[in-house]
C-alpha cells in the first residue's frame, strides 16, 4: 500500500482536479497522457510497421467500402501470414466507412484508435463513478489501466482498430437508449476479431477481480461467485482458440468494470486499493517505458544522421 502521506496528497490533488465540471474529460485526458508516456509510440518508424498486403487491402476497402477485396490479396500461397485477416476485412465495414468519410486513408486505424482512446477512458470513468459513487476512485481506476497492455494498445495498434471496437462496446453499455445500444453493440462486433500472457494484459488491475471474488466468497454468495467465474471463463476462453491471444483477452476489460462495483461503500479503502494498483502498474511498466524511449531516441538520431 502507498504511504498515508502520499495517498492523502494524491487524493487531495485528485479532488481539486476532478470537480463536477468536466471531471470525466479530465480523467480521460490524464489517462491518455499517462498511457502515451508509459509506452511511447514509435511514431518515427510507424510506416515500417505497415504490412504491404494489409495496407493495400485496407486502402482499397476504404476507397470502396462495399466492394469486395481482390481475390489475389486473399491468396494464402502469396500472403500466408496475412491472407486470413484480409479475407475477414470484407465483413468489417466500420473502419472502412470511417476512413472513407474522413479521408484518413491508410492512417485510418492509427487516427481512429487515438481518437477512440479519449472516448473509451471517458466512458470507463463515467461507468466506474456510477458503480462506486466516487469520481476520485473512478479516476484512480481508469488511470490504473493507462500503463497496462490494454491502455497503451490504442497508441500502438496500426493494424486492427481494436480501440474503436472498445469504444462502441462501452457505448452500448453506457447509453440509456436501446436503439443506440443495439447499434453500438453491432458495430463493436463488426470490428471484433477473436484474437504475452494473460496476467500482463492488465497487470495489477487484475487484483480488482480477485477482490470482487474474495468479497463474494466471504459473504458466502456461492451462486453469484459461480456466475462471476463462469462469465469470466466464457469471456476469456475464445482467446485460447486464436493466434492473437492477447488481443482477444483484452476484451475482458468489461470484467474489471464489473469488479469495481464491489468497491462501493468504503471510499477510503477503495481509493487506497485503486491507488496501489495505479502505482503497481506504473512500476511494472517502467522497463517498457525506458526501452521504448531508447528505441525512439535511436530512430530519431538515425534519421538525422541519414
Amino acid at each position: 500500500m502507498p504511504s498515508t502521506g502520499f495517498s492523502d496528497a494524491l487524493y487531495t490533488s485528485l479532488r481539486l482536479s476532478l470537480t463536477a465540471r468536466f471531471c470525466y474529460i479530465k480523467i480521460a485526458i490524464c489517462t491518455v497522457l499517462l498511457a502515451v508516456v508509459s509506452r511511447i509510440p514509435n511514431y518515427a518508424d510507424l510506416t515500417e510497421r505497415f504490412e504491404p498486403a494489409i495496407s493495400k487491402a485496407r486502402s482499397l476497402k476504404i476507397e470502396h467500402p462495399f466492394s469486395p477485396i481482390p481475390p489475389d490479396l486473399k491468396d494464402m500461397s502469396l500472403y500466408a501470414g496475412t491472407a486470413s485477416h484480409i479475407d475477414k476485412l470484407d465483413y468489417r465495414l466500420t473502419l472502412p466507412i470511417l476512413g472513407h468519410l474522413t479521408h484518413t486513408g491508410r492512417w485510418t486505424v492509427i487516427v481512429w484508435c487515438h481518437i477512440s482512446s479519449v472516448g473509451v477512458f471517458y466512458l470507463l470513468a463515467r461507468l466506474a463513478s456510477r458503480a462506486i459513487g466516487d469520481s476520485v476512485g473512478a479516476g484512480l481506476f481508469v488511470l490504473g489501466l493507462a500503463p497496462t497492455y490494454f491502455g497503451t494498445w490504442f497508441f500502438n495498434d496500426v493494424k486492427f482498430g481494436d480501440g474503436v471496437a472498445f469504444f462502441f462496446l462501452l457505448l452500448s453499455i453506457a447509453t440509456a437508449y436501446p436503439l443506440v445500444s443495439f447499434f453500438s453493440f453491432i458495430v463493436s462486433q463488426n470490428l471484433y476479431n477473436l484474437p504475452e500472457a494473460l496476467i500482463t494484459i492488465f497487470n495489477a488491475s487484475w487484483a480488482l477481480s480477485a477482490v470482487a471474488l474474495v468479497s463474494l466468497v466471504l459473504q458466502r454468495k456461492w451462486l453469484t461467485s459461480s456466475v462471476f467465474i463462469g462469465a469470466f471463463t466464457i469471456a476469456v476462453l475464445p482467446a485460447f482458440l486464436v493466434v492473437d491471444f492477447a488481443r482477444s483477452a483484452r476484451y475482458t476489460f468489461v470484467v474489471l468494470l464489473i469488479s469495481v462495483l464491489f468497491l462501493w461503500g468504503d471510499k477510503e479503502t477503495s481509493r487506497k486499493i485503486l491507488c496501489s494498483i495505479l502505482l503497481g502498474n506504473i512500476l511494472l511498466n517502467s522497463h517498457h517505458s525506458a526501452a521504448q524511449f531508447g528505441h525512439l531516441l535511436k530512430s530519431i538520431l538515425r534519421q538525422n544522421l541519414n
